[in-house]
């Protein structure tokens, strides 16, 4: 694969995930307004962008190394800060008082996730992940999420 293909393969990956969360957020918003057709037909799409995205995945799999280098790269990438601290000051000198707290909640949950992957062949055989900020849990659900204070209700028991 030529390099400005690699980049366009990239980008497509990036876009395409980007659009299924995006439609899957309008999914559950049309099913709270309800909107059951809108809601259906939105669910689909996210659907067909995750499915799209993993045919990306798929193509580049030799491209992407073996599973222990993935899990390393993950790994960093999720231990990375400072360019989540940088952002989160940004958004705290832009008066953006939200936008840096999410980044301050996506930093937190991101150290749950790095010390779940130091040896991911014992993670534990159920997880708790949070609906609101991505905390990971391997207990059980807390009463509210220490990232978010986000209701116990809001954890997926993952098995």
């Amino acid at each position: 694969m030529t390099e400005k293909t690699s980049e366009n393969m990239r980008q497509a990956l990036a876009d395409t995930s980007l659009e299924a969360a995006r439609t899957s957020v309008l999914a559950k918003l049309a099913q709270k307004s309800e909107r059951p057709n809108a809601a259906r037909l939105l669910k689909a799409l996210a659907l067909a962008d995750e499915a799209q995205a993993r045919r990306i995945l798929a193509l580049a799999r030799g491209k992407l190394g073996g599973l222990d280098e993935g899990l390393r790269d993950l790994a960093q990438r999720k231990a990375q800060e400072d360019a989540l601290r940088l952002k989160q000051e940004q958004a705290l000198a832009e008066g953006r008082a939200t936008e840096a707290a999410l980044f301050g909640q996506i930093l937190q949950a991101g150290r749950s996730h790095a010390e779940l992957l130091t040896d991911p062949d014992k993670s534990p055989p159920v997880l708790f992940v949070c609906q609101i900020c991505g905390y990971l849990i391997h207990t059980e659900a807390p009463e509210n999420c220490p990232v978010c204070q986000a209701v116990r209700e809001r954890f997926d028991k993952v098995e």
